[in-house]
């Protein structure tokens, strides 16, 4: 019953999960959290975008993102067309994170062809994104989990 996600900051250590770990009654989160708002993206775990968008946007970019990113980069590209990527609370959901495919990074071990693709995917989203990671406006140390 912890948070996983609640939309996506750009910083230091590239992609971001604000809230990450928190309970949903901490009052950190519940003062930023308890309505709608903007990310800088939203993880596709629990996406909704209209498909004529997401046709004319070309869709995820299986080309550079084939294992990860794919998400933050289509609403990267969202935003650079002047749209935005918003959380609500009204929609909650339990996620088992890579439940089905394996967590990315501790994949070197039993799968270092997977964690170099994984490694070569977040190169690319930073040099595809470099002055948007730098500049995020949605992001905040306070609200990674200490």
């Amino acid at each position: 019953d912890s948070i996983q996600h609640v939309g996506v900051m750009l910083g230091p250590n590239l992609a971001i999960h604000p809230f990450s770990g928190f309970k949903q009654d901490d009052p950190l989160f519940m003062k930023h959290c308890a309505r709608s708002r903007e990310w800088a993206a939203v993880t596709a775990a629990c996406m909704l975008t209209g498909r004529e968008l997401f046709t004319k946007m070309g869709g995820f970019d299986e080309n550079h993102f084939a294992i990860a990113y794919n998400d933050v980069d289509y609403c990267l590209r969202l935003g650079a067309e002047g749209l935005s990527s918003w959380v609500t609370p009204d929609a909650t959901l339990y996620h088992y994170e890579s439940a089905s495919r394996g967590n990315d990074v501790v994949s070197w071990f039993t799968n270092p062809i997977r964690y170099y693709g994984f490694l070569r995917e977040k190169r690319a989203l930073r040099d595809r994104w470099k002055d948007m990671i730098a500049n995020d406006s949605h992001y905040d140390a306070s609200f990674l989990r200490k």
